[in-house]
Parts: structure tokens; sequence; C-alpha cells
């Protein structure tokens, strides 16, 4: 979109966020254990990525990686990082 100035933006605002990997688990059996056990394959890590918007069919987010790789997350693990709700005002929560 043009704007009047003559500069070129778009009307979308990214919103910073970490997305919360949990860790990976595995059930493997070793040759003389009669029962598989779990083990961790790779651990739990908090990621730095911009969301783009919502999957309006799967419900998961969009989000990019600082490597530039996009993703498709549960709403669970996205967590905004800046402070948008601050910009809100809530009447009824200033008269108590």
């Amino acid at each position: 979109m043009g704007a009047l100035d003559g500069k070129i933006t778009n009307g979308i605002e990214y919103r910073p966020c970490m997305v919360h990997i949990p860790e990976q688990r595995e059930l493997r059996r070793k040759a003389n254990e009669d029962f598989p056990r779990e083990i961790v394959i790779a651990p739990a890590q908090d990621i730095k990525a911009i969301f783009h918007t919502w999957n309006t069919f799967t419900g998961k987010g969009i989000v990019e990686y600082e490597d530039g790789t996009i993703h498709e997350v549960e709403p669970t693990q996205i967590r905004f990082v800046d402070n948008a709700m601050s910009e809100y005002a809530f009447p009824e929560m200033e008269e108590m």
C-alpha cells in the first residue's frame, strides 16, 4: 500500500514472541530389556520468533523463527513479548 509521503508500507504489524518447544521423548527398548523406556531425544527450548497470523483451518499460529523458517505451532506454545495489553484500557479495573 502506498502512503501520501511516497513510502511503501504494509498494514500488518508483526508481533515478537517466544515459542516454547517441549522436550521430545521416544520409547526405546534395548535388546536385553523386556520393556521399552522413554528417553529424551531433544530438550525443551524457547525460540525467538515473529508472529504472523492464525491458521483459520487448524487454529494454530504461523510464526517465523530467526533463521527465516516458517512454522505452525499450537497457541499454548506462543508467548507474546511486546506487552501489547498495556495499550488497552480496562475502565472496570480502574474502579477497584
